[in-house]
């Protein structure tokens, strides 16, 4: 058996393999017996004899993601399942269906991962752990619910900088396990800081302490086996959640649970073989919400025929999410496209695009497509192109600017301090692959200067298929890092005005993809919008996913975005106070100073928190000043109303109001500090 890492291609590195030491699949297999043949005494199960409430642990990707690992949709693992590149995943055949996630395992080294490791020279965006590391102090337990067809080994990798393994890029990978796994569905509950670590690359092996920044889950060892998983639960250790399952009569024996107490329609899976004596502690914690009975049986015998259930069951609460809307994680209605170009860069005429260049054919397009996590998004429109082939030597350039300085940008320059939020829905067809060209980048001009800001590479997810992955990519243009590969960004002012006579950005492009086969390309929408802003007050907006018993939900502000460590704003909230998934809270912001403010949430039940989130972006708390109007348009409209008007301008606060004539305008919506839209009353002519 091997515990091998594979460094990927991307790198264009060897391959590093570690064999375990002698003996280690013979203690696996040590392991996994426990069957005493003939063993045929009564058992009865004295606990749990009541229902039993268990609070549930904290999980980790409940907290980061609000999203557990429920095997509901693709992105539950990352993105190396459904990619060309390496480390390869060796599993075919896969499928998500039913909270059930499917699949064949091609060789020895079939892999999960379940956090995808930061790679080196590419922008921290998305679902990695450049931005969600694991607190290996705080969770420390794995629990899932598997089925495989043959007795093997389930191994775990982590890293605390990136997998790669070479001293240049900080790599750092350790191998631990075993865990040994048995035919047939089972419930596994393995504390990581006690496995065996095999070997490390790089500064490891280490222990599973501080922060991780890559975590991978090999299910077995065994190829051509079918591996399916219903769910799983990186938890706390939490000593209140253990309980103990109590029998008499037969030892040693199995255990069993089950989410009923009827043996001839299945159970759930063993929970642990042969074990002697008269009790058990399990963590029942660490399962996931549900109610869960207990089934002991002599040890190999078969439980649909020989069960004996416990009376009682365990009853796990759930855990509910929360994602804010409002501040929404796109930033405000304050877009460039839409405030300064008048038209939002919706990708449904060429005129949203200035120029292009490295393209062979460029058109608009309704494509079938998807998003990351899978679910169907119906035909969008698209612009679509098909990028020139590659000179030789070099990788494919397909150029293309929304705002160049030749055109709009001549006289309609974006202000970075003001515009700073990017939204880009974009995708390439196939299933990803960084080697050939599923690397993208932002591109941008600052007026006066003769060559462009360049950004680190960003990656374009993608998935084999009909249907076109349309990747979502959000990021703060302030933060998103140049280029340091070789030869750099050949600017490096980075987001910001410039010191021109005209100062701002008068160019912005996007690069879709580097593949050197002429490829197609699809560009959803392009979004850079400002903060949202604040003046008296802001009603706050979430969605909300109800679990389990009922919660209350507390309101803080802080300006650090981390830490949960801030201000209470409200506490005691119905979470779903709007309707049975939506809230809302109107915050008197009257007594904040100007500046910039995180809002988070905590969701309570019973006096404790059991989840906390924070809005993706600060509000914004300008210093009140005069408002200024430049412009309204349009410049007519009839005197019975209803014509929809736009306010250019400064200073403009939230609770801001338009009157025409000396009559109130309907529909105040203050976009941003320069822009209102409005909806004009009935008014006299000639005003």
């Amino acid at each position: 058996m091997k515990c091998t890492q594979s460094t990927p291609a991307f790198f264009l590195r060897s391959l590093v393999s570690h064999v375990l030491p002698p003996g280690a699949i013979l203690a696996v297999s040590l392991l996994l017996v426990g069957v005493v043949p003939g063993a045929t005494a009564a058992v009865t199960v004295t606990a749990p004899s009541t229902v039993d409430s268990v609070a549930g642990a904290l999980d980790y990707a409940t907290q980061a993601f609000q999203d557990p690992w429920d095997m509901r949709q693709l992105t539950d693992f990352g993105w190396f399942l459904y990619s060309a590149d390496s480390p390869a995943s060796s599993l075919s055949n896969l499928s998500f269906n039913g909270g059930i996630f499917s699949a064949t395992t091609t060789s020895t080294e079939s892999l999960l991962f379940l956090l995808d490791s930061p790679i080196p020279g590419t922008a921290p965006i998305g679902k990695t752990g450049a931005n969600f590391p694991i607190d290996a102090d705080e969770y420390t337990v794995l629990a899932f619910r598997m089925s495989v067809g043959a007795s093997s080994a389930a191994q775990l990798f982590w890293s605390k900088v990136n997998m790669f393994t070479d001293a240049v890029n900080g790599g750092d990978v350790t191998c631990a396990g075993n865990i040994p796994v048995s035919p047939g569905w089972r419930v596994y509950v393995v504390k990581i800081p006690t496995l065996t670590r095999f070997y490390g690359v790089g500064t490891g092996p280490y222990p599973w302490a501080g922060l991780m920044r890559m975590l991978r889950f090999d299910p077995t060892i065994v190829s051509g086996d079918t591996v399916q998983l219903n769910w799983m639960r990186l938890v706390n250790d939490d000593a209140t959640q253990y309980r103990t399952i109590a029998w008499s009569g037969a030892s040693p024996v199995d255990i069993y649970l089950d989410n009923d107490s009827v043996a001839a329609n299945g159970n759930l899976g063993a929970v642990a073989t042969g074990v002697s004596g008269t009790s058990y502690s399990f963590y029942v914690g660490a399962l996931p919400a549900g109610d869960y009975w207990v089934s002991v049986v002599p040890a190999g015998a078969n439980p649909a025929t020989s069960s004996s259930y416990s009376t009682g069951h365990y009853h796990v609460d759930g855990t509910p999410t929360i994602a804010f809307t409002a501040p929404s994680e796109e930033g405000s209605a304050d877009d460039f496209a839409t405030a300064q170009l008048g038209d939002p860069w919706e990708m449904d005429s060429l005129v949203d695009i200035d120029h292009y260049e490295g393209v062979s054919s460029l058109f608009t397009a309704s494509v079938a497509a998807q998003n990351e996590a899978g679910a169907s998004l119906g035909n969008v429109g698209v612009i679509q192109g098909v990028s020139s082939p590659a000179l030789p030597g070099s990788v494919g350039d397909p150029r293309l600017w929304p705002l160049f300085w030749m055109n709009r940008g001549a006289t309609k320059r974006i202000d970075p301090d003001r515009y700073r939020i990017l939204t880009l829905e974009w995708g390439v067809p196939g299933a990803r692959d960084l080697v050939n060209g599923s690397i993208a980048r932002v591109i941008w001009r600052v007026a006066g200067e003769l060559v462009e800001n360049v950004s680190e590479d960003i990656i374009v997810n993608s998935k084999a298929g009909s249907s076109v992955t349309i990747d979502k990519v959000i990021t703060d243009m302030k933060t998103l890092p140049l280029e340091t590969d070789p030869g750099g960004s050949p600017s490096t002012t980075g987001w910001s005005k410039g010191t021109s006579a005209s100062p701002g950005i008068d160019g912005f492009r996007v690069d879709p993809h580097e593949f050197s086969n002429p490829t197609d390309f699809y560009i959803k929408r392009v979004k850079l919008a400002a903060l949202e802003s604040m003046g008296n007050t802001y009603q706050v907006g979430w969605t909300y996913t109800p679990a389990g018993s009922a919660t209350t939900l507390s309101l803080y502000y802080d300006q650090t975005g981390q830490g949960f460590a801030g201000t209470q704003v409200v506490a005691g909230l119905d979470p779903a106070n709007v309707d049975a998934t939506h809230g809302a809270y109107v915050w008197d912001t009257s007594s904040l100073a100007p500046g910039s403010y995180y809002v988070y949430a905590t969701v309570v039940r019973g006096g404790s928190v059991i989840n906390k989130a924070y809005a993706r972006w600060p509000l914004v708390k300008a210093a009140v000043t005069a408002p200024v109007v430049t412009g309204v348009g349009p410049a007519a409209g009839s005197t019975d109303g209803g014509t929809p008007v736009t306010v250019s301008g400064a200073g403009f606060q939230s609770g801001a109001v338009v009157k025409v004539g000396g009559v109130l305008a309907t529909g105040v919506v203050v976009a941003g500090v320069g822009t209102i839209t409005a909806t004009t009353p009935a008014h006299a002519a000639g005003v």
